[in-house]
């Protein structure tokens, strides 16, 4: 009996997914967790202290077939990346003293290619052959293998989907030579449609992150959700609009950026020195441009391959704002959203791509519960307990647990909430929750000081 374990390997979100013989997802969740390292930069997919116990949990004594999200043409390409991102760091240095900040703007996706990312499949997990062999003297029954990157995306989108066939579009930061697919799902099966092409650095994405830089948030600690929210306090700029409009386009079912893109995010820029809610007007402008871009490449998606039923996935479907218009400005009558559409769920992804490839005369199970994390470890409450953090109540009793959290949410108390198995992906859907009363006074600022530190 194989387990097949998958491995989100991007140098952000790595995360571990576990799926038995039968295709059933067992397990997924985003390293971070454990880690105590938000969005887990640079972390082995197979961290010391993280792999252990699900490798206890759920690898059995048969064979494992271990898979990772990036294939193994990418990873062989990462050998040239450090030295293109000194050349590019370099360059910047050139630019004076007073364009410190557009420096720091373009220059953070090029200090993260310095990280020197391990070139192959077997170099990138590095302590999963060693974990096995102490737990079961495991020795030449490992499998390695890589993935084409926004095939994994499709993937867990796809699989997760309550549709029987679909038409899938990746958007991301930047996936094996561009930060956009399309696929169709037919009968179970995916199949790349748009054409890869040349390598094309065109990416909504990251357009997004700068912005997000721009208006003082922090990209690399994914705070573009920042972004997002203030847009909801600014109006349209339409001369921004225009500018930042041109700056990226469809062309033929792929992104363009215009020849003057960098003078573009330059203009932006001298906005990151002033209070955030000055930029709410630039935060909302952006956010049309992102929906515009989206919305016209969606429609010529459309276009091209039709379809009804449209699967979204990739970094860019973390915009919720955006997924609510969709129906509404494209052709598509019905949406899927995965619970987990950035790096960390592909590790569902490359799981399931092993499975199905190991069983080609059988389809792939499907899955729908986010409810795929940890459960509560047996002595952690003790533990808390011993450090004077007691809980208010523990109960099996949903009627009497409802009562007594909604007493405590009338008289003004936050509440910690846990029970069953940890969500995956990046939203509290009731299982993992801080709930609070938004009518009390001034609930977000203490939210924001005694929960969140910020």
């Amino acid at each position: 009996m194989t387990t097949y374990l998958g491995f989100s390997c991007s140098q952000h979100d790595p995360a571990i997914a576990v799926v038995d013989e039968a295709g059933e997802v067992l397990f997924a969740q985003a390293n971070e967790r454990a880690l105590k390292y938000k969005r887990g930069w640079h972390a082995a997919p197979d961290a010391f202290g993280l792999i252990e116990p699900i490798l206890d949990s759920y690898a059995q004594a048969g064979p494992v077939s271990a898979n990772l999200t990036w294939s193994g043409n990418a990873l062989r390409s990462v050998r040239y990346l450090a030295p293109l991102c000194r050349w590019g760091l370099g360059a910047l240095d050139l630019i004076g003293a007073s364009d410190l900040e557009a420096k720091r703007a373009r220059g953070w996706v090029l200090r993260h290619g310095l990280y020197r990312a391990p070139t192959s499949v077997i170099d990138l997990l590095l302590n999963l052959e060693l974990r096995l062999n102490e737990r079961r003297h495991f020795r030449s029954r490992l499998t390695k293998k890589g993935w084409n990157h926004h095939l994994c995306h499709a993937a867990t989108a796809s699989f997760s989907s309550p549709f029987e066939d679909g038409l899938c579009v990746v958007m991301d930061g930047m996936g094996e030579g561009s930060s956009t697919s399309v696929f169709s799902f037919r009968d179970g099966r995916l199949k790349r449609l748009d054409s890869p092409g040349m390598a094309n650095l065109a990416s909504l994405g990251i357009f997004y992150g700068q912005v997000c830089f721009a208006a003082g948030f922090d990209p690399v600690a994914g705070e573009e959700w920042k972004l997002m929210g203030l847009a909801a306090y600014g109006r349209l700029d339409e001369g921004l609009y225009r500018r930042m409009r041109s700056a990226v386009t469809v062309k033929g079912g792929h992104l363009s950026l215009a020849r003057d893109y960098a003078a573009v995010i330059g203009h932006l820029l001298p906005f990151r020195q002033r209070p955030h809610m000055a930029n709410a007007d630039m935060a909302f402008t952006a956010q049309k441009v992102f929906e515009d871009v989206l919305f016209e490449f969606l429609n010529q998606a459309h276009r091209r391959w039709g379809g009804e039923n449209l699967i979204l996935t990739g970094g860019c479907a973390l915009n919720p704002s955006a997924n609510g218009k969709i129906l509404g400005a494209t052709p598509f009558r019905r949406l899927h959203v995965p619970m987990a559409p950035g790096d960390d769920g592909n590790a569902v992804g490359a799981a399931l791509l092993a499975w199905q490839a190991a069983h080609r005369d059988r389809p792939v199970p499907r899955f729908s519960t986010p409810y795929l994390g940890s459960v509560r470890a047996q002595d952690s409450l003790e533990r808390l307990c011993r450090h004077g953090v007691e809980p208010c109540l523990q109960t099996d009793d949903p009627d009497r647990l409802t009562d007594h959290v909604a007493a405590r949410l009338a008289d003004g108390a936050i509440v910690g909430f846990m029970q069953g198995r940890a969500e995956f992906g990046p939203r509290a859907l009731g299982n993992r929750s801080i709930l609070a009363d938004p009518r009390s006074p001034g609930i977000r600022d203490r939210l924001n000081a005694s929960v969140k530190f910020r």
